[in-house]
C-alpha cells in the first residue's frame, strides 16, 4: 500500500464522511532536498468530518513504512520538547512515585530523549519501541532497550516481557 484513501471513519466506521480542509498533493513532512528539479512523491493531504461522530481524520492513508521506516524529525532537537520531557518527569514522580523501581515504555520513543531523561534522572528501567530504523545507533537501542517496529500489542508484550506490572494511564 503506498496510499489508500479513507472509506470509512476510524472511529466508528460510518461511511458519512465529509471533507472539510484539502492542501493538495504534498511530499511527506520533512522530506527535504536540495534542488527544484527533483521528482519528490507527493502525496494528497486532506482532513475529513465523520458526519456520525465528528471525528476529524486524515482523508489518505500513505504506507506506514513509507512514513516512518526512515524518519527525519528527532525530538531532541528542540528545546521546548525537553522541556516537556523534564515537566513529564516532574508530574509523573509525584503521581506514581517514578524512582529507581519503576520500568517505563514509550510507544514511538523516536531518539530515544525520553528514556534517555528518564533513565539518567531516575534510573528506572526503560523500553521502547519505534519503527525508525535511522535514528537510533546499535548502542542506544541496547542500553535502552528499544524495539525496531510499529506498535502492536504483541510485540510490546514482547518486548517487555520482563516487566512484571504495566500502567496504562491515559492523558485525557
Amino acid at each position: 500500500m503506498k496510499c489508500r484513501k479513507q472509506s470509512k471513519c476510524r472511529v466508528c466506521y460510518s461511511k458519512k464522511l465529509k471533507q472539510i480542509i484539502s492542501f493538495g498533493k504534498v511530499p511527506l513532512n520533512g522530506n527535504l532536498i536540495n534542488s527544484k528539479k527533483l521528482n519528490v512523491p507527493s502525496y494528497n493531504l486532506n482532513l475529513l468530518m465523520c458526519l456520525k461522530c465528528y471525528h476529524i481524520q486524515i482523508g489518505y492513508l500513505v504506507d506506514p513504512k513509507k512514513l516512518f521506516s526512515k524518519y527525519f524529525w528527532e525530538t531532541g532537537v528542540s528545546k521546548s520538547n525537553l522541556k516537556i520531557i523534564e515537566n513529564l518527569l516532574s508530574i509523573l514522580k509525584k503521581k506514581y512515585k517514578l524512582n529507581k523501581n519503576s520500568k517505563v515504555f514509550e510507544v514511538a520513543c523516536n531518539d530515544a530523549s525520553l528514556l534517555k531523561y528518564f533513565y539518567t534522572k531516575t534510573k528506572c528501567y526503560v523500553s521502547g519501541m519505534d519503527p525508525a530504523k535511522n535514528l537510533l545507533k546499535n548502542y542506544i537501542k541496547k542500553k535502552y532497550r528499544i524495539t525496531n517496529d510499529f506498535f502492536v500489542a504483541c510485540l510490546v508484550i514482547s518486548a517487555v516481557s520482563d516487566i512484571s506490572t504495566i500502567k496504562v494511564d491515559w492523558p485525557c
